[in-house]
């Protein structure tokens, strides 16, 4: 079976019918799916989103940013050329994007609390956190490099503590 995953979109090997991004079979109607599969379905589809956002953000962080003097302009042109960056990485599951995304929390946590205080942004920035740390998420990014039939062996704790 050769094309995407119509869960998550990534795209499948020729003999396998278990996304190697999502561990979800692919011959699988919505309604078959058991708590687990809704719940990674549900995280791929936010992780996309998410991703979405980060590349508008950033698009508008660089048309904003031609408005300030040279050293704010740079600045704004940078970051949101790592926003559109990261965003691409997250609509594709890249695992490099997971570390970037981290990385990217802590420097925005650090400049959030610098003089002039930002809340907003580390409200954004702890709500990026924790959802990029959560289980779910995070597992969709580590296997993005395994087989299938790794895949359908990975469990969430919550899984295992369910058996």
């Amino acid at each position: 079976m050769e094309g995407t995953c119509k869960f998550c979109k990534s795209d499948l090997e020729k003999t396998e019918t278990v996304c190697s991004v999502c561990g979800i079979d692919n011959t699988k109607s919505k309604k078959e799916l058991n708590k687990r599969e809704k719940k990674t379905k549900r995280y791929c589809t936010c992780v996309g989103w998410l991703g979405v956002i980060c590349v508008v953000g950033g698009i508008a962080t660089i048309v904003t940013s031609f408005g300030e003097t040279n050293g704010l302009m740079f600045y704004g042109i940078i970051r949101g050329a790592v926003a559109i960056v990261f965003g691409y990485g997250l609509t594709e599951f890249k695992r490099w994007a997971f570390f970037v995304g981290l990385t990217i929390i802590v420097v925005n946590v650090l400049f959030s609390v610098v003089p002039p205080f930002d809340p907003i942004l580390l409200l954004v920035s702890f709500l990026y956190l924790w959802f990029l740390t959560n289980p779910t998420a995070r597992a969709i990014f580590l296997r993005k490099k395994s087989s299938a039939k790794e895949v359908t062996q990975i469990q969430t704790p919550k899984d295992e503590q369910s058996q």
